[in-house]
C-alpha cells in the first residue's frame, strides 16, 4: 500500500473530526512508539486531542442554565395565565368589561398566539414590549385595571426582565471565554496529523518494523469509515434536491 486514504476532513463534522483524531491516538497507542520513532507525533496529537475536547465540550455548553429554565417557566405560565384571564373575560356578563376583554385580547394576539413558544431572545422582546404598551397606552392601561390584571403584568414585566439580563449574562460569560473555538483548532490538528502520516509513510517505504505497516493499514480503514460516512451524507443531500 503505497499510501493512505486521505481523510476528508474538511467535511467532517465537529463531533466527527473531534472522534476521528481521538481515534488515531488510540490507534497509535496500541503500539510501541519509541520503537516505531513516532514518540513526538505521538504527543503532538495527544495535545491537540485534549485541547480539541475541551473546547468542543465548551461549546456545546447550553445557553441554558436551570435559573433560566426555571424564569422560563415563569414568564410562559405568566403569559398562558393572561390570556386565559383575558378569554375569560370575554364571556363576561357585564359588556363593558366583556368589551376590556376583548380589545386587550386583540392587542395580546398581534404578538403572536405562541410567544412562549418562540426563541428566548424573540420571546423576551415581544413580552417587553407588549407590557410597555399595555402599562403607557391610556386605553390599554385602563382595560388592564377594569379585568385586575395589574398584579399579572407587573409579575410577568418583572420576570422578563430577570430572564432577559440574566440571559445577556450568560450568552457574555461564554463569549469571553479564553479557550479557542473548536473551529480555530481544526487546521493545527490537521497539520499535526498530516505530519504524522508523512512520518509513517516513510518508514513504511523503508520497512523498518512490521508494525509501521500495520498502523498504516489500521489508520487507512479507519480513514474509509469517516469518508464513507461523509459521502453517505453528500448521496442523502443529493437525492434530496
Amino acid at each position: 500500500m503505497s499510501s493512505f486514504s486521505r481523510p476528508i476532513l474538511k467535511d467532517y463534522r465537529s463531533s466527527e473530526f473531534l472522534q476521528f483524531m481521538k481515534d488515531i491516538v488510540k490507534l497509535i497507542n496500541q503500539y510501541d512508539v519509541a520503537a516505531l520513532g513516532l514518540t513526538a507525533e505521538r504527543a503532538a496529537m495527544a495535545s491537540q486531542v485534549a485541547n480539541l475536547v475541551l473546547a468542543f465540550e465548551v461549546e456545546q455548553e447550553p445557553v441554558q442554565t436551570a435559573a433560566l429554565q426555571a424564569l422560563d417557566a415563569q414568564r410562559d405560565d405568566l403569559y398562558k395565565g393572561i390570556r386565559y384571564v383575558l378569554k375569560g373575560y370575554t364571556y363576561h356578563i357585564d359588556s363593558i368589561k366583556k368589551e376590556a376583554a376583548k380589545s386587550l385580547l386583540f392587542h395580546f394576539e398581534t404578538y403572536g398566539k405562541n410567544v412562549h413558544r418562540m426563541p428566548y431572545q424573540q420571546e423576551t422582546a415581544l413580552i417587553a414590549n407588549m407590557m410597555e404598551q399595555w402599562q403607557t397606552d391610556t386605553q390599554l392601561q385602563e382595560a388592564v385595571t377594569m379585568l385586575h390584571l395589574s398584579d399579572w403584568v407587573q409579575a410577568l414585566e418583572t420576570v422578563n426582565r430577570e430572564f432577559g439580563q440574566l440571559y445577556v449574562a450568560r450568552v457574555s460569560e461564554i463569549a469571553t471565554n479564553d479557550i479557542p473555538t473548536f473551529t480555530s483548532l481544526r487546521d493545527g490538528a490537521t497539520a499535526v496529523y498530516r505530519t504524522l502520516v508523512e512520518r509513517l509513510e516513510a518508514f513504511v517505504t523503508l520497512n523498518t518494523h512490521d508494525d509501521h505497516q500495520k498502523l498504516h493499514v489500521e489508520i487507512h480503514e479507519l480513514v474509509r469509515q469517516y469518508n464513507q460516512v461523509v459521502k453517505t451524507r453528500r448521496k442523502k443531500r443529493s437525492e434530496k434536491g
